[in-house]
């Protein structure tokens, strides 16, 4: 590196110096030249709070207030460097160990720092060792640490290994050169939160990738969240954007935790069988899964619908609609395409001991519903095929019958009479809708062709 050669040379005279004179020296006047070099260098510029000499119980010079980048995208309370002395005296310096106490960064140090050790040393100085002590990486409002972490260095500057683990035992990885190039990276961690939003708890994980310039690549992922399993691969790279694409499938996740991420009022409960796969796009890191476009099977059994009673609505002909109870299944089976913050809900099928539904289901941004569903209660011939709309919110479900099956299940009941005349109109009002349509079959198709990707709005 380029800010070795320049900078530690000047360093490691001055500890050459403290080493025949041992007390403090007044070092101020080599701060610009320092300040220079290491600006130069990382394309930032770098402050130096003071600069400080010490002879116990090595001769080593100390760095402090440290900070790169105007505002400051790292701030270090203390670098230390301590030398190899009788190495001060040969063509190549050793530095033995730079210490950073107090480190403090943002996502710009994971680009930079891969490439800093691709780049290797000069030949004239060699360092062994760098510590990183009570250090934490910033993302926006959240952030990884405090940790500490070493990193090896071979005799040409190449990374021989690194270690990092979390000051509370939550997160520890170790990084060493693969065979094929980029380094190989292990991480395990157990009750960990990421510095993700929303906030999530990962009761364990073990994960296995390989680590090149601006780019992590997740060959193996494996955990334990929500009371399940979780398993994937992906690919994270930061080069001009933040992207995050891969697959995960998990097993028995009670949904109603996961849910509850992103919707505070839990609608449903069950055990959980998801295969995903998903990308995300961001300029920056913390926003990354603000707007993540997403494809998955899904099924959950033995669960709850909450806010909804499905059987109740089905046999209601009220146009107001039946809100509020609930639908207990055995299974729930479907599709869910996320795109631009819509979710929409496809190949629906519910089943439980009285009734099945099928469907299908869009969830605006503003957590809107629009949809339709065919209803089927067991047992009951005159309810056979029950087409029904879905309104309201996210929070307060509406159930209601088209209204051509209300009207259709009217006419039958006054020609013909209750039981078989109600069933006859009612599957009269479906054909006729179906054939001629009605305002809120026409309103839901349009609102899910207007979820389609790519759809132009509504005029």
């Amino acid at each position: 590196m380029k800010w070795l050669k320049r900078v530690l040379l000047v360093l490691l005279a001055l500890v050459a110096l403290l080493a025949a004179v041992p007390y403090f020296l007044p070092l101020s006047t080599y701060i610009p030249i320092i300040e220079g070099a290491l600006s130069q260098e990382f394309k930032q510029p770098v402050k130096i709070g003071r600069l400080k000499a010490a002879g116990m119980p090595l001769p080593h010079l100390i760095l402090e207030e440290v900070s790169v980048g105007e505002p400051a995208k790292v701030t270090i309370a203390a670098v230390k460097l301590v030398p190899e002395l009788h190495s001060l005296l040969d063509d190549t310096k050793v530095l033995r160990r730079i210490e950073l106490e107090g480190g403090a960064g943002d996502e710009w140090v994971l680009d930079a720092v891969p490439r800093w050790l691709a780049a290797g040393t000069s030949p004239a100085v060699r360092v062994e060792r760098i510590k990183l002590v009570n250090s934490v990486l910033r993302v926006k409002k959240s952030f990884i640490g405090p940790f500490d972490a070493d990193v090896f260095l071979d005799a040409g500057g190449g990374l021989s290994g690194a270690r990092a683990d979390m000051a509370d035992g939550s997160l520890s990885l170790t990084l060493k050169p693969g065979k094929q190039g980029g380094y190989l990276l292990d991480a395990s961690a157990n009750n960990w939160n990421p510095p993700l939003q929303p906030a999530l708890h990962i009761d364990a994980m073990k994960l296995q990738g390989r680590l090149n310039t601006g780019e992590l690549l997740v060959n193996r992922l494996d955990a334990r969240v929500f009371g399940g399993t979780a398993a994937g691969n992906g690919r994270l790279a930061w080069r001009k954007q933040w992207q995050l694409a891969g697959t995960l499938n998990g097993q028995d996740i009670e949904i109603r935790q996961l849910v509850a991420l992103v919707q505070p009022k839990v609608a449903v409960s069950g055990k959980l069988k998801v295969q995903a796969q998903f990308t995300m796009t961001s300029k920056e890191a913390a926003n990354l899964f603000d707007n993540p476009s997403a494809d998955a099977d899904f099924e959950v059994r033995q669960g709850v619908l909450r806010n909804v009673d499905i059987e109740k609505a089905a046999k209601s002909a009220g146009k107001g609609g039946v809100q509020g109870g609930e639908t207990r299944f055995e299974n729930f089976t479907g599709k869910l395409h996320v795109e631009n913050q819509m979710h929409q809900l496809r190949d629906l099928n519910l089943d439980s001991g009285m009734l099945n539904a099928s469907g299908a289901l869009n969830i605006a941004p503003d957590k809107k519903l629009s949809g339709m569903i065919q209803v089927q209660l067991k047992g009951s011939a005159s309810l056979v095929g029950m087409p029904m709309t879905v309104g309201g919110t996210l929070d307060s479900p509406t159930l209601r019958p088209t209204t051509g099956t209300m009207t259709g299940a009217a006419v039958g009941t006054l020609l013909l009479g209750p039981g078989m005349g109600t069933s006859l109109g009612m599957r009269a009002g479906q054909w006729i809708e179906k054939l001629f349509g009605t305002k809120d079959v026409k309103d839901n198709k349009a609102a899910g062709q207007a979820a389609q990707p790519g759809a132009k709005p509504a005029k």
